[in-house]
This record gives structure tokens, C-alpha cells and sequence, in this order.
């Protein structure tokens, strides 16, 4: 029997935008691109965090 993996991204963007006020992001460039320069271990420190405190278990 195999199972299935759910997933929800529907959050993200508040996740991102949560984490950018807290300023742990930065705005740069890459090549011609506007980008968003992040610390990715600090990033995925924060949404776990974020994501216990404000996801509804299902």
C-alpha cells in the first residue's frame, strides 16, 4: 500500500512576507532579475516556526 503525500503552499507568500519584516531578507540582483537574498537555514527556521504557530492541523 503506498500513501499519499498532501501538500499545501497556499500559505507561503504570508510566510515570505513575515520573514521579510523581520528584516531577514534583503532586495538584490542577479543578472538583470530583482531578487529577494536570503540566509536559506534562517529561512527554513522562521516558516517551521511560522508554520506551527499559524497552520491548522487538518
Amino acid at each position: 500500500m503506498s500513501a499519499t503525500l498532501v501538500t499545501d503552499e497556499s500559505d507561503f507568500d504570508q510566510v515570505g512576507d513575515a520573514f521579510e519584516s523581520t528584516g531577514g531578507a534583503r532586495i538584490g540582483r542577479a543578472g538583470a532579475a530583482e531578487c529577494r537574498l536570503m540566509r536559506q537555514r534562517a529561512l527554513v527556521g522562521f516558516a517551521v516556526d511560522w508554520l506551527g504557530a499559524n497552520r491548522t492541523p487538518r
